[in-house]
């Protein structure tokens, strides 16, 4: 139960540290070639939900290679910020929860749920270079 704590606790520190990029990220889901990223966070959660019984099953064991990973999306994120790469900014912001899931439950418990982590990234609005391919 810590854990949820510390990982909730982080998760709302982290929305308000990058609170314009999160912002910037969910402005843009307002048009019409991104408004899936509205349901992406809802399909992750569902996605974590249904591994309910394997996830209180596994050992909570943190991983400084979280931490580690942490401190980098950070620094990337900072150079993003200071050359004004907005989708380097956001994919970096939306990788750092991925993150904080490895690095306060562990390898096994990001294992269990690495799709839905993952999937986590499709909330960034990005390709728009593809849509005359896709078209």
């Amino acid at each position: 139960m810590a854990a949820i704590s510390l990982f909730s606790l982080i998760t709302i520190a982290a929305v308000w540290l990058y609170f314009e990029t999160f912002s910037s990220i969910v402005a843009t889901w307002n048009f019409d070639g991104y408004s899936h990223g509205f349901i992406v966070v809802p399909i992750c959660i569902y996605l974590v939900w249904r591994e309910g019984r394997r996830l209180s099953s596994t050992e909570i064991t943190p991983s400084f290679l979280g931490v580690i990973a942490l401190l980098g999306l950070s620094a990337l994120w900072w150079l993003a910020d200071n050359v004004g790469i907005q989708v380097v900014r956001q994919f970096a912001v939306v990788s750092m929860l991925p993150m904080v899931v490895l690095a306060i439950f562990g390898t096994s418990f990001a294992n269990i749920i690495r799709f839905a982590l993952a999937y986590l990234l499709f909330a960034v609005p990005f390709g728009e270079f593809l849509i005359p391919y896709l078209i």
